[in-house]
């Protein structure tokens, strides 16, 4: 994320003195609770908070059917369908129900979920794809599911009736990259990051309703791109906060890509990329005269740190604290680590919650009160014979990798995308381990769901060498370990505090 420092006329209420902060809750002990905070699945989750706005268990449910893999292979955009089946939770609790085995399921299994390279053409752009999720690890909660989502939907011109059609919910060689390549109108991609005691259910929500959204307001063809992909966020979002699922301190980011007709040349495809939230897009374009791709960012991180996106929130009454500026014991100022492990979050001024790392979100209907937004910032421009790969990731992927060495194995490997995603997550789990010293210790370990998806532009590369089996030997070493951002969000400050 960017790292500019928020501005003198913003800092001054950033850093102005917090009277409903308790000394109890600066203790310097706290940060050995707050990593257990977030994500658990232990009995501070459920424990009633005084000042945290109530929420009634009869108002809102979990919804079911979320596959314990936390990812969706293609998905077929049909007709629009209504929201997800959602089963009630007594009244007694907020648990959630147990998983509906007679919801629909995936197409393919998810651990092939990354070897299967799929292919479709839109206008004059041949797209090879592939997709790999792996579930992150908490070494107090060896429970916790993969909050991460991705979708690939792919759709054809609508016919009278509005249906489209799939790529992969066919025939086995329906879009297989070697096999009949589909041509479809437009195809969308998308990363779901969920985050918060419900986030899975958050992340699997928008996965299933977010494309059908989108198709339903492009196939009437009445708005311009940007306008459809805005209104299927915000409606989304409201749709998520009428639902079953309990949002109150849970949600989703959401990077997506929209490959499309460009609306103003008929012989032009373009991308739009969408982003609310952390997590990230980026592109590899090929530099003249060099046989490497460089890397461009196609999306910027919402957070605190970002000043447009602080000075948003404090127009809602929100606060921008760190833990640091919160109790400098917890953070030194001068710990050079301070800006990577401590980032400034969205406080309400009545207590000591969201404590959210990012500014925008679908669900998080606290944080939404305190100017976090569901409306996406978006980026289109046509594609050009140089643009070789686009990525999407989650910030598990990009919280320990830089975008150029995303892209250098993308490039490495860019006749299988398949094995792209699976050099990705491989070495974003290295760079884990490397960062909580705990190389040969995984069980020590504490590290972020991994999500990654590339799609390749053009056809594959006959110049290409194949690389070893695993990349190891060219891989880019790094001479020194980074350091990422911890929890992205908390439920409540007090909750960090041990008793005393």
């Amino acid at each position: 994320g960017s790292s500019t420092d928020i501005r003198p006329d913003i800092r001054r209420e950033v850093l102005a003195p917090n009277a409903e902060l308790s000394p109890a809750a600066c203790n310097p002990a706290a940060y050995s609770i707050f990593r257990k905070v977030m994500g658990c699945s232990s009995s501070t989750e459920a424990a009633a908070v005084a000042d945290v706005p109530p929420q009634s268990p009869t108002a809102k449910k979990i919804s079911a059917g979320a596959s314990a893999g936390g990812t969706e292979p293609i998905s077929e955009v049909a007709e629009d369908t209504a929201a997800p089946a959602c089963n009630p939770v007594p009244t007694a609790t907020k648990s959630p129900p147990s998983l509906d085995t007679h919801a629909p399921q995936p197409d393919f299994d998810v651990k092939d979920l990354g070897a299967e390279n799929r292919a479709i053409i839109v206008g004059d752009a041949i797209l090879r794809f592939a997709s790999l999720s792996r579930r992150g690890r908490d070494a107090e909660d060896h429970t916790k599911p993969n909050q991460d989502r991705f979708s690939v939907s792919v759709f054809s011109r609508a016919d009278s009736t509005g249906s489209a059609a799939s790529a992969g919910a066919g025939t086995a060689d329906d879009g297989h990259a070697h096999g009949h390549r589909k041509r479809a109108h437009s195809a969308f991609f998308g990363v779901y990051d969920g985050h918060g005691p419900h986030g899975h259910h958050c992340s699997r929500f928008v996965q299933e309703r977010l494309p059908h959204l989108l198709h339903k307001d492009i196939r009437h063809g009445t708005a311009s791109i940007q306008h459809s992909i805005h209104e299927s966020h915000t409606i989304c979002n409201d749709e998520l906060r009428a639902s079953e699922i309990i949002d109150t301190y849970s949600g989703t980011t959401s990077i997506s890509l929209l490959v499309h007709p460009d609306e103003h040349d008929d012989e032009a495809t373009s991308i739009t990329i969408s982003n609310a939230g952390d997590s990230r897009a980026i592109l590899g374009t090929a530099l003249p005269g060099s046989d490497t791709l460089r890397a461009v960012p196609l999306s910027k991180d919402q957070t605190p740190r970002r000043p447009d996106e602080a000075a948003r929130c404090i127009r809602h009454g929100a606060r921008i604290l760190s833990f640091g500026q919160i109790d400098p014991n917890y953070c030194p100022a001068d710990d050079p680590d301070a800006e990577a492990e401590d980032p400034p979050r969205v406080w309400s001024k009545q207590g000591h919650f969201p404590g959210c790392a990012f500014s925008r979100s679908i669900g998080d209907s606290v944080a939404q009160k305190l100017g976090v937004h569901s409306e996406p910032e978006m980026l289109t421009l046509k594609i050009s014979p140089s643009v070789k790969v686009i990525v999407l990731a989650s910030d598990g992927v990009f919280d320990v990798l830089e975008n150029q060495e995303v892209i250098d194995i993308c490039h490495m490997y860019r006749n299988d995308p398949g094995q792209a995603c699976r050099a990705i997550i491989q070495k974003s789990h290295e760079e884990w381990l490397l960062n909580e010293e705990c190389e040969g210790e995984e069980h020590k370990a504490n590290y972020d769901d991994m999500t990654v998806l590339c799609v390749y532009v053009g056809e594959e590369d006959a110049t290409a060498s194949a690389p070893t089996t695993d990349g190891s030997e060219q891989q880019p070493k790094h001479q020194h370990p980074r350091k990422r951002v911890r929890q992205k969000t908390l439920r409540h400050l007090d909750e960090m505090v041990e008793e005393t």
